[in-house]
């Protein structure tokens, strides 16, 4: 039998994550007259890089903590309620890479924060950087494939406008001949988890905070929630909720087990994830009415980083067309 809640240890490392990112990254600090808060998002990487969380799913031997995808993915989910930017995700990656490859001083610094990483997404020719600020590596998934590229394989970055205001987007081209690492199936898997998990993160968000402004928002002398509409609306959030996490967790304990249906359960999870990410924020911003549509409400904060997600690997019909190859598989 496969037991979907985390145990007292998983626990407390998901009670410590969350403690240190209420405490050190409020979602106050993304402000919405503030464009591009690279300091902020900086600061937060630094602060996951004290607690190791980079290298939380890597072997002692390699330098990390010693856990596994359950305690990693359940650690997305909690950035993913922060809106963490992606590059954490990003930079345990690129440890795990580099450790794979037996490059552990380039993994250690990863690891301790001195260095970091960044995403990569693919459009056309050109190619996308996603906070990149610093970034010392580029991490690109690419349908089945995953590959790290040093920073000097990408040529001069221009700066574009993004959906998401809270992360800076630099428009390039990557030289793919300066590939520094090409990544197992394992850390496929790893990204597709991390992501998804931030998915996941951020629509428990929005279902919280749904129901939060439904009972504080009051109409013909009542809270809204006491309309059976609304109600209807934030258990359909709940549900999308759950829905989201169980797959998940059942995909990194399958990952964590090398079950055949491992990659068809990840890749389901990643789909269902981002699914549910998509509707439940533009839920949220119904039930929260006219207010919800202003930058002045964190609502719209969470719309766009799920969108953003969804973009990393492609969209949702990539997503949807490497569901039925996992499937065939």
């Amino acid at each position: 039998m496969i037991h979907l809640l985390p145990d007292a240890d998983q626990q407390q490392v998901v009670d410590a994550l969350a403690g240190l990112l209420q405490d050190r990254a409020p979602l106050e600090r993304l402000k919405a007259s503030e464009r591009f808060p690279d300091t902020a998002n900086a600061e937060v990487l630094g602060e996951l890089a004290g607690m190791g969380i980079y290298g939380l799913a890597l072997p002692e031997d390699a330098g990390g903590v010693g856990y596994g995808p359950a305690e990693e993915t359940l650690c997305a989910i909690e950035m993913g309620r922060f809106l963490v930017t992606p590059s954490a995700a990003a930079a345990t990656l690129a440890a795990a890479m580099l450790a794979d490859a037996g490059r552990g001083d380039e993994a250690a610094a990863l690891i301790g924060g001195s260095a970091t990483a960044c995403f990569a997404s693919m459009k056309g020719k050109r190619h996308y950087l996603v906070d990149a600020r610093d970034a010392a590596l580029i991490v690109l998934v690419q349908g089945d494939h995953i590959t790290l590229y040093p920073r000097a394989a990408a040529g001069s970055l221009q700066p574009v406008e993004g959906l998401d205001w809270t992360i800076s987007l630099h428009q390039t081209t990557l030289d793919t001949a300066q590939a520094a690492v090409q990544g197992s199936p394992a850390r496929l898997r790893q990204a597709l988890l991390l992501i998804a998990g931030m998915q996941v993160g951020l629509t428990e968000a929005v279902c919280a905070m749904a129901v939060d402004y439904a009972k504080i928002r009051e109409q013909f002398g009542q809270p809204i929630g006491a309309f059976q509409a609304i109600k209807h609306k934030c258990a359909d959030l709940a549900v999308a909720a759950e829905t989201a996490r169980a797959q998940l967790l059942l995909a990194a304990l399958a990952g964590a087990a090398d079950l055949p249906e491992a990659d068809f359960l990840i890749r389901a999870a990643t789909l269902v994830a981002t699914e549910a990410a998509q509707a439940s924020t533009r839920e949220n911003i119904q039930i929260h009415g006219g207010i919800g549509y202003t930058a002045e409400s964190r609502a719209h904060l969470f719309l766009k980083r799920a969108h953003l997600n969804e973009w990393l690997f492609g969209g949702l019909w990539a997503q949807r067309e490497a569901l039925l190859r996992a499937k065939a598989a």
